[in-house]
């Protein structure tokens, strides 16, 4: 007995002593062979090893942004200084840059200028492409100069090392793997819920083509139910690939207005940021919102009759229109406020103005007090028709961060794209459903136009057609009703698929995060 058992121990540890040697060749079969002369610096050292020598912590091949920083307020001088716009543009650029981020904070200077030269490309009136690359190679021969130490690796390092990043990978791997099999039993208990979820609503003496309905619309929406859950399992169980936004920034370099033209521009972005910030702050939730007084005066104001019609034109130039989520806000905010002021708000004046008129003994009375519209009027509701048409019109030009990825099966195949005539890509893809009102806009418009064109044909008296026109526009607005469900956070969620964006307190278009709790 005694015998056997010496005998499996010897042949277990002769077994791992095996393994060890195996996995100990495999990982030096794997590293690169490296010269003492020309030893990777950036290559990752142990903790304890790093924490002994914090010298080694000082590439030379990166640098950190507020030296860049420095460099390019020494370049841009004079003539050539950076305006607000540029660099509000180099703040946006350094956060689309955090994810290639050293743990120190610093940039690869091969980096910074391979994702300057795209970046000024994607953006070249508000990009200074020139001054960066004169600063990046300002600070080159700096950063060269710094003497590189020579340091022999041993072989624990290298072993250590290596089974680091393995340990990393098999990190990712395993958290992947949870993720894909969450998604996989989600997406058959949401089958099993899609189907008697069909059968509940349906009736046996339901009519047959009332049945089909409702199962074409249950699968509809069923793969929009399954894009939201999986985006939430995978924040769960995959690790964020980016940073947070707004946690590591360069400092901004004092810039003092000296003319009155850099003073107004000062002033204009001041402006629009308070505003942008206090409507739609990216770290606040609507319920902290309802506490900032700030809030309920810019909103009171888009529910005014008159004041409220340039209020939101005052929007559409503020916001960031190149971004999809916050376009899309535009839009529904724009149409819900039109059907609650221009449709229940008109509909309640109208009848109001219509009672007067009884109490006072004889309709005839309501060519000088029931509800008319006046042509001043009359042009503002044009205006506001067409600022609905452009904003549909910028949404295919909008863009989506990398990291909204659609994880339905429906959406796997790539989204269609195609150019305009001055070449500029086009994503019919922007906006969700919400793109899809557009055909549902166009419907109404024809319908009021022919009714407007039908009134100014057909009467002759000024106060029938300024009062047919009043309550036209009040159809209008009660044909914004469809964009209502999109205010409701969890199905916006579903039937936009964007990517949630807010304003920080400088005015810039940032990803949404959870509210701070307030200090």
């Amino acid at each position: 007995m005694l015998r056997q058992r010496w005998l499996i121990q010897v042949a277990c540890g002769a077994a791992a002593f095996s393994a060890s040697v195996a996995v100990f060749n495999l990982v030096m079969e794997a590293q690169p062979e490296e010269s003492l002369d020309e030893d990777d610096v950036a290559t990752p050292l142990l903790m304890d090893a790093a924490r002994r020598r914090p010298s080694l912590e000082l590439p030379g091949s990166t640098v950190s942004p507020d030296a860049v920083e420095q460099a390019l307020g020494a370049v841009a001088q004079g003539d050539e200084a950076l305006s607000h716009a540029q660099r509000d543009r180099i703040q946006l650029f350094w956060e689309d840059l955090l994810p290639r981020a050293a743990p120190d904070g610093t940039f690869a200077l091969p980096d910074i200028a391979q994702h300057a030269q795209a970046y000024g490309q994607r953006y070249p009136t508000e990009f200074p492409l020139e001054a960066m690359l004169q600063a990046l190679a300002t600070i080159a021969p700096q950063s060269n100069s710094v003497s590189r130490p020579v340091r022999r690796r041993s072989t624990l390092s290298v072993v250590g090392n290596k089974l680091f990043e393995m340990a990393v990978d098999t990190k990712g791997g395993m958290q992947n793997a949870m993720h894909r099999a969450v998604r996989r039993y989600l997406e058959r208990a949401l089958d099993v819920f899609a189907e008697r979820l069909k059968d509940s609503i349906k009736d046996k003496d339901m009519p047959l083509y009332l049945q089909t309905n409702i199962d074409v619309a249950v699968d509809q929406f069923l793969p929009d139910v399954k894009v939201e859950l999986f985006r939430k399992t995978k924040d769960l169980f995959v690790a964020a690939t980016t940073a947070p936004p707004l946690r590591r920034l360069p400092s901004d370099p004092g810039f003092e207005p000296t003319s009155l033209t850099e003073r107004i521009e000062a002033s204009w972005h001041r402006t629009r940021a308070c505003i942008l910030y206090n409507l739609f702050p990216y770290d606040q939730s609507i319920w902290r919102c309802l506490k900032n007084p700030y809030w309920w005066v810019f909103t009171t104001l888009g529910m005014l009759p008159y004041v409220g019609q340039a209020w939101w034109c005052l929007l559409f130039v503020l916001k960031d229109k190149r971004d999809e989520h916050q376009l899309c806000q535009f839009i529904i905010g724009f149409k819900t406020s039109q059907f609650l002021t221009l449709g229940l708000g008109s509909t309640m004046l109208g009848v109001v103005k219509y009672l007067s008129c009884a109490l006072q003994g004889s309709m005839v009375l309501c060519d000088a007090y029931g509800p008319m519209l006046s042509p001043w009027n009359t042009l503002f509701f044009l205006w506001q028709i067409a600022l609905v048409w452009v904003a549909f019109f910028y949404l295919p030009y909008t863009e989506r961060p990398t990291a909204a990825t659609v994880l339905s099966p429906r959406h796997e195949a790539p989204a269609r794209a195609f150019q305009d005539m001055f070449g500029n890509v086009l994503h019919m893809d922007r906006g969700g459903y919400l793109m899809k009102l557009c055909g549902y806009e166009t419907i109404t418009f024809c319908i009021t136009m022919a009714l407007a064109l039908a009134v100014q044909t057909s009467l002759e008296h000024t106060w029938q057609r300024q009062t047919l026109m009043f309550w036209i526009r009040t159809l209008y607005g009660l044909l914004s009703l469809p964009y209502l469900p999109f205010k409701v956070p969890l199905v916006e969620n579903v039937l936009l698929h964007t990517c949630r964006m807010g304003y920080d307190a400088r005015g810039r278009t940032v990803r949404m995060v959870k509210s701070v709790p307030a200090t």
